[in-house]
This record gives structure tokens, sequence and C-alpha cells, in this order.
């Protein structure tokens, strides 16, 4: 998270009834934050200020010309990895299933580090995304590509200790088949780990997500 990120997040929760736009600014620069960017804190501010005017505003903010989530997801999920996993659902409601790995390799998690699968070969990060879209295998079958992420996925966590949550994205399910090739070892890394899964099912629209109640 950078400096600006780090600021509003502790002004909006230490001024959640609204501030003036010289009270953000000089507060913004006592936090060491450039002067151009406590320029964007006024602006930012107001946007996730639920009290403010600007609050109507559009929620995707931009971050240097990198699309986030709203900082507001921060407030309301501390956790990293809650706030990524918020931020994965909140692109997928805007924008579609379609394109969500391109997005998330532009930086939809706000500048916490997350690890993407498929993707970012060596990147160890406490948060993992993973992505199946069935469309990148259209001969070969709906659940192909859920069981190609799903293995990597596994590889992945073999090597990467840090792991403790995991968030998998798909359009297409097959319980029988998941039951069989993947539950046993993905529960062996929940149980032993502490790892939380998280397993969601895009609907036919391609902007609804449905989190499947799967239990280690």
């Amino acid at each position: 998270m950078n400096p600006i990120q780090e600021f509003i997040i502790q002004f909006l929760t230490q001024n959640p009834e609204g501030a003036t736009n010289a009270e953000i600014h000089q507060a913004a620069i006592q936090a060491n934050v450039i002067p151009d960017d406590a320029d964007l804190a006024v602006t930012y501010y107001h946007l996730n200020n639920e009290h403010s005017g600007l609050a109507a505003a559009p929620q995707h903010l931009v971050w240097r010309n990198q699309d986030v989530y709203p900082i507001r997801y921060f407030l309301n999920n501390q956790a990293d990895g809650e706030g990524i996993c918020a931020a994965v659902d909140y692109d997928i409601s805007q924008n579609g299933f379609d394109g969500l790995l391109d997005r998330l390799n532009n930086g939809v998690g706000g500048g916490i580090p997350y690890t993407i699968i498929p993707g970012q070969g060596g990147a160890c990060t406490s948060t993992v995304v993973a992505i199946a879209d069935s469309q990148n295998n259209p001969d070969r079958g709906c659940w192909t590509e859920l069981d190609r992420i799903l293995t990597n996925l596994k590889t992945h966590l073999i090597y990467c200790k840090r792991v403790r949550k995991v968030k998998v994205v798909f359009d297409a399910w097959n319980s029988n088949t998941f039951q069989i090739r993947h539950f046993d070892e993905l529960k062996a890394f929940a149980i032993t780990r502490g790892i939380n899964f998280i397993f969601c099912l895009v609907g036919p629209d391609r902007h609804q997500v449905i989190t499947l109640p799967i239990q280690f």
C-alpha cells in the first residue's frame, strides 16, 4: 500500500464525519505525503466518505492511472486477503468475468501484494487468486481449465509456505471430479497450514459471483 492510500485509510478512520479540504491537505503533508498527492488526497477522501457530498461519485477510483477497488473495502475488510477478495468480487460485478486475469495483472489489489494463478510463476504471497475461465480451453471441456488451475495451485502451495488465503474463481464446476481429484489434498492444506479457501462460481451473466459452501 502506498503512502497516500495509507493516509486516506487512517484519516477516514479518524475523521468519519468529514473534514475540510484544508484540514485534509494539511494532515496529508504532516503524514509525509508529497504535495501533489496531498492535493489528490482531498478528492479521494471525499469520494470515500459517506458523509461527503461527493460520496455519490463513481467508486472505482484510479491510482496513478491504475484501476483499483475503493478504499472503503480496506476499511470494511482490514485483513489484506479479505480486501483483495472483496476487490475481485467488485471488479467482476462492474466489469464482468471476461478479462479479469488481465485486470488482476494490472493491479486490482490496490497495492497489496497477491499471487495470481495462472501467471506470476515465482511470486509467494499470503494471498492467492486463482482464475479458471473455461473459455481458455473451449475444445477440451468446461471442467478442464479449473482442473488445470487447481493442479497448478496445489503445486504452488507446496513451495509457498506463506499462503493463508486462497480465492478460486471459475465459470464451470463439477463436484464429483473435484471430490475425486482435489478435495483431499486441498483439505490437507486447510487443516495443516490453516489456509482459508474460498470457491466462487461466476454466474451465466458473467457478472455475478456465487460462493460455494465447500468446507474442509
